[in-house]
């Protein structure tokens, strides 16, 4: 019998997906075959993407046990290999799925070249959940020569990140495609790199032709200059040819710089910055640092030396919040009030608001509202103040909330 509601095609789609998912929720696969089976021609072709869903959510609510007792119920292989691949793509994409036992699958799957990829993919979602013995265990049962290099390099990285150095090395030796080895190498030292690790970095970059490694240049130089080992950064930078390389790393240097509270060098480098867009970032995250040091007035000079309206006025804002975490609220509103725009001082006004809600200070935020004159964007602070308490948990300082707004008449 057809339902009146259902007039149309993306109607019904959109209720046989909903059955589809509350079938999977309960397991009822005869539900779900009974719907299949009576779906009119001209909805056949969304058959597997309601297979699709079903098996994932049996995998989702259910686990990989009540999955494969399903699966082998199943006659079409075709479309059972395929299933399984889009399980563990799930798998792989939802970071609420933690079966670790989705190896199980394979034996299911009739087709050597979608086994393949499923292995892959399998590796893929093993690394990610840290299981790099598991990973390790499929890669050995790989066939195809390009699944393997791409699931060596996965496994040395994988491997890196964990600061295992010799298995890194062992699957690194196993690539043979110059460019896939290239790219992975690049990806171990960063790895390494981030975990300050630069003197095992360094090994491998002798591994690199020239122009690979001076792209890799540009990674010690930012890890360096981070870690405010300054000489070591300029030895790397004296010794660039690239100019695209040397522009890459101007940024880095500048900030590391910054944060070391060498402005002269800071000054240096930002001005061989040529790109526009690299400059106005550089100049947006210098602020930010002033800001961060309580150099308020440095903070705000920098931000309007940057020459892009909308990014100035936004690093302005992010100054602002931080002038309110660190309750310099008198200072903020000194600079703020010097702004020419009213667009400028409402929106850095607004952000200190937030900043300090968030610090529970809910007197003082109710204040700072009286600073704002544009009726419109104080309605829109105490929408968004509103949900900022609730969203904290702070329903009780709601009432309080709507008796200072009932009293300065904003909204």
């Amino acid at each position: 019998e057809s339902i009146p509601f259902l007039n149309s095609e993306e109607s019904k789609r959109e209720y046989n997906s909903i059955l589809v998912e509350s079938y999977a929720e309960l397991a009822d696969y005869n539900q779900f075959n009974n719907l299949i089976n009576n779906l009119p021609l001209i909805s056949k072709v969304q058959t597997k993407s309601l297979y699709n869903s079903f098996f994932v959510g049996i995998y989702k609510y259910h686990g990989i046990s009540k999955l494969k007792q399903m699966l082998v119920l199943m006659d079409d292989e075709i479309l059972r290999d395929f299933i399984i691949e889009r399980v563990c793509m799930f798998a792989i994409s939802d970071a609420l799925a933690k079966d670790h036992n989705l190896e199980v699958l394979l034996p299911l799957v009739s087709q050597n070249a979608i086994k393949e990829q499923i292995k892959v993919l399998l590796i893929e979602y093993f690394i990610k959940e840290s299981k790099l013995e598991k990973a390790k265990n499929i890669l050995a049962t790989l066939d195809f020569p390009n699944q393997r290099e791409l699931s060596f390099s996965k496994m040395a990285i994988a491997y890196a990140q964990v600061v295992d150095y010799d298995r890194c090395k062992k699957m690194l030796v196993e690539i043979s495609n110059v460019d896939l080895k290239t790219e992975t190498i690049i990806n171990i030292i960063q790895a390494f790199l981030d975990k300050s690790m630069q003197s095992i970095a360094l090994e491998l970059l002798s591994e690199l032709d020239s122009d690979a490694r001076e792209k890799s240049m540009v990674m010690f130089i930012k890890a360096y200059a981070k870690e405010a080992k300054f000489d070591s950064a300029l030895q790397f930078f004296s010794s660039m040819k690239s100019n695209e390389n040397i522009q890459k790393s101007l940024p880095y240097l500048s900030i590391g710089f910054a944060h070391a509270e060498e402005y002269e060098s800071m000054d240096q480098a930002l001005l061989l910055i040529k790109d526009p867009k690299a400059y106005n970032i550089t100049l947006a995250k210098i602020a930010l640092i002033y800001a961060e040091k309580g150099l308020f007035e440095y903070s705000i000079e920098t931000a309007q030396k940057i020459n892009d309206t909308s990014f100035e006025l936004n690093t302005l804002e992010n100054i602002a919040y931080i002038f309110g975490k660190q309750k310099n609220i008198n200072a903020a509103l000194l600079i703020i009030n010097q702004f020419e725009s009213d667009e400028k001082k409402n929106k850095c006004i607004a952000k200190l608001i937030y900043s300090v809600l968030e610090e529970g200070k809910y007197e003082l935020a109710f204040t700072l509202l009286l600073e704002i004159k544009d009726e419109i964007v104080a309605q829109e602070v105490v929408y968004n103040s509103l949900i900022l308490l609730l969203n904290s948990n702070k329903e009780a300082q709601l009432p309080k909330f709507e008796e200072q707004i009932k009293h300065l008449n904003t909204v």
